[in-house]
């Protein structure tokens, strides 16, 4: 079990941001911090990673406090049992995929489990390889095989697979499934995609501002926007077309693209880039932007 309370001052991107976040994650729970960009959740990540120090609160993880500010308690980061994968890619380009795990793990005799960390994430024919050979989606698996060689109580994934295509996505979101399953982990995972989350979370906390606006199961939070309909689909806007009054939205969902009529008003406050949530009770489509 995890319980923290994290106070910090930041300065955002529009001005001074006050973090307060307070949660009790259960064991083998996983998580998904959801919100706009500079909404706190990276921040929260690294205070729990001890790679940033809150300006007050707790983090305890399995009965043993890792921070607390009033009993000035403050483990480094070394002595906590934290797996982290980070959304920029952090591998040692000068050590091949095996060395990178060794290197990780902080003790050759570990030798055997990361053999078997090689296993899981199908890397056996590529350990003798350097990062530079390596592809994206590769070079993920071996971010994630690195943070489990630490053998974590937790794993923290900023975001780690947002530079991936869509294939490739959804096979390594089985693959963090498996771990966190296999492992009997407990995973917190910022993410902005609302179809990963869904997919791999069993609680969200929505943040804003460095507040918890939102905290419940993935349907409760995700889909409780002002916009009802007999379906729903979310996906990205990849391009705009004007055609007489209308406007035609060419939307990304998965790996086929849908088109969707906007009135002008709609449209305008729209671009190509902008994550929509559709929603329709027959012919008349309603479009919310979500981030």
């Amino acid at each position: 079990m995890i319980r923290f309370a994290l106070h910090k001052k930041l300065q955002g991107a529009s001005g001074p941001l006050s973090l307060d976040v307070a949660y009790t994650m259960a064991d083998h729970e996983m998580l998904s911090l959801y919100g706009p960009s500079g909404s706190g959740k990276t921040t929260i990540l690294r205070m729990l990673a001890g790679l940033l120090k809150p300006d007050e609160g707790m983090i305890e993880v399995n009965g043993v406090l890792w921070y607390d500010s009033r009993k000035k308690i403050d483990l480094s980061p070394q002595k906590r049992t934290i797996g982290y994968v980070f959304q920029e890619r952090s591998l040692f380009p000068n050590m091949t995929v095996r060395e990178n795990l060794l290197f990780a793990a902080g003790n050759s005799r570990h030798s055997a489990f990361v053999d078997e960390m090689l296993g899981v994430m199908e890397l056996q024919e590529l350990k003798d390889r350097k990062p530079i050979l390596l592809s994206g989606g590769q070079k993920q698996r071996v971010e994630l095989a690195r943070a489990l060689v630490r053998r974590p109580a937790v794993l923290l994934l900023d975001e780690p697979l947002s530079a991936l295509d869509y294939a490739m996505r959804q096979r390594l979101q089985e693959l963090v499934l498996q771990v966190h399953r296999d492992f009997s982990l407990m995973t917190i995972l910022v993410s902005h995609e609302m179809t990963e989350i869904a997919k791999l979370s069993n609680k969200v906390l929505q943040l804003q501002d460095g507040k918890v606006v939102q905290s419940g199961a993935p349907a409760d939070v995700l889909w409780n926007t002002t916009l009802s309909g007999k379906f729903q689909f979310t996906g990205e806007i990849v391009h705009i077309d004007k055609e007489d009054i209308v406007y035609i939205l060419q939307i990304l969902v998965g790996n086929t693209v849908v088109k969707v009529v906007a009135d002008e008003q709609e449209a305008k406050s729209l671009a190509a880039g902008d994550k929509v949530v559709v929603s329709s009770k027959a012919f008349n489509p309603l479009i919310k932007k979500i981030s």
